[in-house]
């Protein structure tokens, strides 16, 4: 027996819910040979419709639109130059129209006659599919608006737009000519002349200039955007759909998306700069890459990069290597190929700032005069090649410090034999300098490949034993440069978890320099020569300092911090950047050390690290010349020390500080992305600050995330033993708890705790934090078994450390104490729900209404 067709239930009639315009779009998107039995369905659900929905239909399809719309229609080749109108028509409002020229991802373009003016146009209609989408229409006008803003002989001007029976149109001047892609499938395999296509590429470049002056980007510079007409006038065309920033919902993206994806969207991706690939990032600077690639297509007749699909071309994009110019078309010069590159920097920094920088130089190219642009030197990309392979350069490059000195060797053998005493000494200096030179150039790269982003492997560890080896041996008549070299391969072993080494090699290298730094006074140049060492003594102390930090010795790193700090107020006036931001290194430290570490002098007051801190981060903001990474920093540092100040208030009160802690560690953050520092310790330390911030605003989800990749950094680069991931665990733990994992919380707090009782003593501040936050979360989780003992230790260690005004002793107290009344023991509860009661009272602001006093109150009046 065969089931009865249900009838579907009205709301999954497609033609029920949608407005007239809908159900027009619906319509026109079938084949051509079924638009017109789509109608008639139509308007059998629509009765009360048929006459509007008739009309509309037939000026859709009067006007070529329904070809346009159809799911398979003819193809945008065989519709250009061809009469759309199977009725006839020829009028649409004040224009006659004429042969389809042009069609794109929001809307079809007709040669037409505007008939009040006498006067030919280009009339470009919306698309059909695209006109029930408010926002569709409101980007349309606005591409008029801001078109006809725009008064450049490079920008085709606006006539009149507005709406004609519903279609929105716009109408532009008409320009004779042909787009570069045509010229270029045009051009019989033979490049226009050099000077031709320079001429196109200056005047495109103002109008680009033109509009980005005035708040516009183009969006989606390439060949076929670009008309020239028969003088040589080069035209910018379609700021449409690109050009805009106007929001879109859901479903008109979707719908955008779709239908400028099959169009435009392979050939954008030719002329599309990495950043875009990347972030979606768009400025003035990736329109003057778009233009580079179209000017390199222009001149050698091929897209820059083209891959064998999409995700092949995106590869070659963000890889950035240009097949040379000059080979595939030898009237381009030397000159003129290096402006192209710059202009296709794969970095945005390194492109012409803006498009007026860069007709400048097309010009000057054009005129055979100097160029700004450069290649790159060899050592530019070896530098990039060293960032992008951070441990192989690592390798390589400390492999090359076992030949430094090898030269004065082999000039102190020649001197036995030639007996010319003053040739010797020349060739002698001669190979000095060599050797100096050779590790300078080990050390740029070494230093280009943070190791901070790379990871000890036994290969490295062997190949920098041997580099120690060699240095030894060969430098030893060298001590300023054996000085140095141990700088940075000190540096290297302790951002590789190499502690011991980097210490080592960097004490050595501090105390070598700290001796030339006294023997200077008694040189020829006493001033000259004491700044010069001074200057290498602040490198090697600040990355002993830190590997001192990495290693958890604080308070030998606080000890070299502050002598760090006297050696930079010497170099520096007081008020400079480099001697704030030393001064706030040392006095940042002090907040997390015992007091142990102050018996000879007091410790600095909150007061005086927050001042210092302010004061760095304002000098720094303000210098061109600081360090992207000395920012990040910095105002990690800052954001760090709010974290503490807000802790102790109450919720209440810790709105200005929060606010003020998230914008710092915003700007840290965003500060390490810009050094290139992205996957660095230090960023995994902000991640964790951060992600503390967002806890306390009550953003779980974003703290979450800030922690998880904070942790797979810690993880990742340090072991599982290291300190920093004992902090990462810590944090991780409170969120899991907050988030109802308390299990896995406590999990999380035992590593924590057994990673910080192997490095610090049990008070330092580390340590307390630990052992206090896994007694609580226990506590809340109802796992009691020896958690009495486990708090005697708590408050024991807290009391030591905390004032009595901090929030952490009186919770435990409580804790403790609700512990002892659940074991029977109503004495002990007591006292300790008294002392909890004492310590509440005396944080700043709380009054009698706080939670936990009343609660208090009521435990201790019912015993």
């Amino acid at each position: 027996m065969t089931p009865e067709t249900a009838t579907p239930p009205p709301d999954d009639d497609p033609f029920l819910l949608q407005s007239t315009d809908d159900v027009l779009a619906r319509c026109l998107r079938a084949p051509l040979d079924q638009q017109a039995a789509r109608l008639d369905e139509a308007c059998r659900a629509h009765p009360e419709r048929e006459t509007e929905l008739r009309e509309q239909f037939a000026i859709l399809r009067g006007l070529g639109l329904a070809d346009l719309a159809a799911e398979e229609g003819p193809s945008s080749a065989s519709r250009r130059g061809s009469n759309p109108w199977p009725d006839g028509r020829k009028r649409f409002g004040d224009f006659e129209l004429g042969e389809v020229i042009a069609e794109g991802g929001m809307g079809i373009v007709y040669r037409a006659r505007q008939v009040s003016l006498d006067r030919d146009v280009a009339l470009k209609l919306i698309r059909p599919e695209l006109m029930h989408f408010p926002s569709t229409r409101k980007r349309f006008a606005r591409e008029a608006e801001a078109v006809a803003r725009l008064h450049h002989p490079g920008i085709v001007p606006i006539h009149a737009f507005g709406e004609e029976e519903g279609v929105p149109y716009i109408a532009m001047e008409f320009v004779e000519g042909l787009t570069l892609d045509e010229l270029i499938r045009r051009s019989d395999g033979k490049p226009p002349a050099r000077q031709q296509a320079l001429d196109l590429g200056i005047q495109v470049a103002s109008a680009l200039h033109h509009a980005h002056a005035r708040g516009i980007i183009h969006r989606d510079v390439k060949p076929s955007n670009i008309l020239v007409d028969g003088h040589g006038r080069a035209c910018l065309i379609d700021f449409g759909l690109h050009g805009l920033d106007v929001d879109l919902d859901e479903s008109e993206a979707s719908a955008t998306e779709r239908l400028t994806h099959e169009g435009s969207a392979p050939g954008t991706l030719l002329y599309m700069a990495p950043e875009q690939l990347e972030t979606g990032a768009h400025d003035a600077r990736s329109e003057v890459y778009s233009l580079g690639a179209t000017l390199f297509e222009l001149m050698t007749l091929r897209p820059p990069f083209r891959g064998e699909n999409r995700s092949a071309t995106e590869q070659l994009i963000r890889r950035g290597q240009l097949a040379s110019m000059r080979r595939l078309n030898p009237s381009v010069t030397r000159d003129l190929e290096a402006v192209i590159s710059k202009a296709m920097a794969t970095d945005p920094t390194r492109r012409y700032v803006d498009c007026a920088a860069f007709a400048s130089d097309l010009r000057s190219a054009m005129e055979r005069r100097p160029v700004a642009a450069r290649p790159d030197g060899a050592l530019y990309r070896l530098r990039c090649w060293a960032r992008r392979q951070p441990a192989l350069a690592t390798v390589s490059a400390a492999a090359a410090l076992l030949a430094v000195g090898a030269p004065a060797t082999i000039i102190l053998q020649q001197r036995q034999h030639t007996g010319d005493m003053t040739r010797a000494l020349e060739e002698e200096r001669a190979a000095r300098l060599a050797a100096e030179d050779l590790s300078d150039f080990v050390i740029d790269i070494l230093e280009s490949a943070d190791p901070n982003l790379a990871k000890p492997t036994p290969a490295v560890e062997q190949i920098l034993a041997r580099s120690v080896e060699g240095l030894n041996e060969r430098l030893v008549a060298y001590p300023e440069r054996r000085a140095e070299v141990q700088r940075v391969l000190g540096r290297i072993h302790g951002s590789l978890g190499l502690y011991e080494r980097g210490v080592q090699m960097l004490s050595e290298s501090v105390a070598a320099l700290e001796d030339q730094l006294a023997a200077a006074e008694n040189s020829a140049e006493p001033l000259k020569r004491r700044r010069a060492v001074l200057a290498r003594l602040v490198e090697s102390r600040s990355a002993y300092a830190r590997i001192l930090e990495l290693k958890g010795d604080t308070i030998a790193a606080y000890g070299e911090r502050e002598k760090l700090a006297a050696e930079m107020a010497a170099q520096w006036p007081a008020d400079h950047w480099r001697t704030l931001h030393a001064r706030a290194n040392w006095l940042h430290l002090a907040s997390g050390l015992p007091d142990s570490a102050f018996e000879n002098a007091p410790r600095p007051t909150t007061q005086e690290v927050h001042d210092a801190l302010r004061a760095a981060a304002h000098a720094l903001d303000a210098s061109d010349e600081a360090r992207p990474d000395l920012v990040a920093a910095t105002q990690g540092w800052l954001g760090t020390l709010l974290i503490q100040e807000f802790q102790p208030l109450p919720a209440s009160e810790r709105g200005p500080l929060l606010a003020e802690a998230r914008t710092a560690m915003e700007k840290s953050l965003a500060a390490f992305e810009a050094s290139g520092s992205a996957g660095s310790l230090d960023e995994a330390t902000g991640r964790n600050a951060y992600g503390l911030i967002l806890k306390y605003q009550g953003d779980l989800e974003g703290c979450e995330e800030q922690y998880r990749r904070a942790y797979a950094i810690f993880e990742e680069r340090l072991g599982p033993k290291n300190p920093s991931l004992g902090a990462a665990s810590l944090n991780m733990a409170g969120l899991l708890e907050a988030r109802g994992k308390a299990d896995e919380a406590i999990t999380m707090l035992k590593q924590a705790n057994e990673i910080f009782r192997a490095v610090y003593e049990p008070d330092h501040p580390y340590c307390v934090h630990a052992i206090g936050n896994l007694a609580g979360t226990r506590y809340r989780a109802g796992d009691h078994e020896g958690l009495i003992e486990l708090y005697d230790e708590v408050i024991a260690r807290q009391i030591a450390l905390f004032p009595e005004s901090h929030p952490f002793p009186p919770a435990s107290f409580e804790h403790r104490g609700m512990l002892k009344l659940a074991k029977g023991d109503r004495d002990g509860a007591k006292t300790d729900l008294q002392e909890a009661l004492r310590r509440f009272r005396l944080q700043p602001g709380v009054t009698e209404e706080f939670g936990p006093i009343v609660r208090l109150r009521a435990a201790i009046e019912s015993l």
